[in-house]
């Protein structure tokens, strides 16, 4: 049996999903219906079966340490976790794992995933992938389609064609069909000739690379100058970013899947949703007796087919049916929840207002832990700072703010001073405080096994992130806009 080399894709924004989905904390990383995100729950879904791979995980570098540390909580070692410096779609990210694979092993299997999927039988999927392999290793490029149960307007479709002799529940691909409007959707599904599009795909590295060298060449040779010049990075392998940026931007499917006579598809049922919606969201989470799904601390009266979504704070309804409830700390959405495929024009003007709401949420993770926006105003600003075991921020200091630190559980171990030369450190416990005059270097360590939590109270004429200059940093992070603490 072939070794198959999970790689999950995870560079997706999830706009639909805005406001409990950001770019810089999207809806992959969200832990919605159960303990883990979806991320993990990709990961998971591979994990320790036979015949797979440990996991290659290609990423935002904004993301790198979430995507470690996710990783972490749930004891996975991945192969690699190789960061994108731009977006390129799936078809360069495609084209980088089967490189990677390809280093060690250019009949291994590529089993391309998306991160932010739910699948609730996943023991079919693998099954699928398995019963997959014989085309695969045929020099097919398989794809996994949905079998539909409704007529879906949100996905593409594939139209199967005659199968394949060689490999049992495979078939030749007639063609891909773009998102329909619901009329066609319905004579998809009563054709019984279509699946949904799960962006699902298995192939030998090699035959995946000389298809895209075939129709897309720029995007081969791109990707292989970055990855030829690729730097390491603590654990991560950060792809070049003048060679990457060349690449064209173009999805799998419209660069190779649309043009190659290699494609098939294998039809399957594993309850798959891509979550990529409020809508979707509603369908796969637990409703109750009047088909609404609640998250969080929630009262509903006289309420029906309605998903509520309260973050920070209560939310009641009283008297509404098939609306979207989602509340944020900073920002709460209502809708009809038929116009879900609507909320990325919510979030196009966020972005052309320059509002913070569009990118990230209050609280900010950081590989050493996270900070949360409490109060925010004119000349000063109120945040609450978690800091992991054993993770220190790096010696900064700032030019236009000094900061005042209240411990509130656990043991801050803290280096200031006016230079480098004058440096102290100091021991605070719960409730002790300290300040940081402007212009101070200044640094904030747990050395402690449990979490450290702080109030940190910021005063100045400018408040943004990008006041820092950074001394030392174990997370090789370098001198950034926006790139904080």
């Amino acid at each position: 049996m072939s070794t198959i080399y999970p790689v999950i894709l995870s560079g997706g924004s999830g706009t639909r999903l805005w406001p409990i989905s950001r770019p810089l904390f999207p809806k992959q990383f969200l832990a919605i219906d159960g303990p883990y995100s979806f991320f993990q729950e990709t990961a998971l879904r591979f994990n320790r079966q036979e015949n797979f791979a440990a996991p290659t995980v290609i990423c935002n570098s904004e993301h790198r340490f979430i995507v470690a540390q996710q990783l972490l909580d749930i004891d996975i070692v991945p192969s690699n976790i190789i960061l994108e410096p731009v977006g390129r779609n799936t078809a360069a990210a495609a084209a980088i794992a089967a490189m990677k694979v390809s280093e060690s092993n250019p009949n291994g299997l590529v089993l391309l995933l998306a991160s932010d999927h739910k699948i609730n039988k996943p023991h079919l999927l693998r099954e699928a992938v398995r019963s997959a392999i014989p085309a695969a290793k045929g020099n097919h490029l398989t794809t996994f389609g949905i079998k539909p149960n409704h007529p879906e307007t949100g996905f593409g479709y594939i139209k199967m064609g005659q199968p394949i002799k060689a490999a049992e529940n495979c078939f030749t691909v007639d063609k891909f069909e773009e998102k329909p409007n619901l009329e066609s959707a319905k004579d998809y599904i009563r054709s019984g000739d279509y699946l949904w599009n799960s962006s699902l795909f298995l192939f030998k590295a090699d035959t995946y690379l000389k298809e895209l060298s075939t129709f897309e060449p720029e995007i081969a040779d791109a990707c292989r100058t970055a990855l030829n010049n690729a730097t390491p990075d603590l654990d991560f392998i950060r792809l070049d970013e003048e060679a990457f940026s060349k690449a064209p931007s173009i999805s799998i499917d419209y660069a190779v899947m649309e043009k190659t006579r290699q494609a098939c598809v294998t039809p399957v049922e594993p309850e798959w949703n891509d979550a990529g919606s409020w809508t979707a969201l509603w369908e796969i989470l637990e409703k109750d007796t009047n088909q609404n799904v609640t998250v969080g601390d929630v009262i509903l009266k006289n309420t029906k087919d309605t998903i509520v979504h309260a973050g920070s704070r209560l939310v009641a309804t009283v008297g509404v049916k098939n609306l979207v409830v989602a509340e944020t700390p900073d920002a709460v959405l209502v809708m009809n929840k038929d116009d879900s495929q609507e909320v990325k024009k919510v979030v196009e003007v966020l972005n052309s207002q320059d509002r913070s709401e569009a990118k990230h949420h209050t609280k900010v993770h950081r590989p050493w832990g996270n900070f949360e926006a409490l109060i925010s105003e004119l000349n000063y600003q109120v945040k609450r700072i978690t800091v992991t075991p054993g993770s220190t921020l790096s010696l900064q200091t700032h030019k236009k703010r000094s900061e005042h630190w209240v411990v509130i559980t656990g043991v801050a171990t803290v280096t200031r001073g006016p230079s480098q030369d004058e440096l102290e450190i100091i021991n605070l416990h719960q409730n002790q405080s300290i300040d940081i005059p402007l212009g101070w270097l200044h640094r904030l360590e747990n050395k402690q096994k449990g979490p450290l939590i702080i109030v940190e109270v910021q005063s100045g004429d400018y408040l943004g992130e990008d006041d820092i200059e950074r001394f030392e940093d174990i997370y090789g992070r370098v001198i950034e806009p926006n790139n904080g603490k």
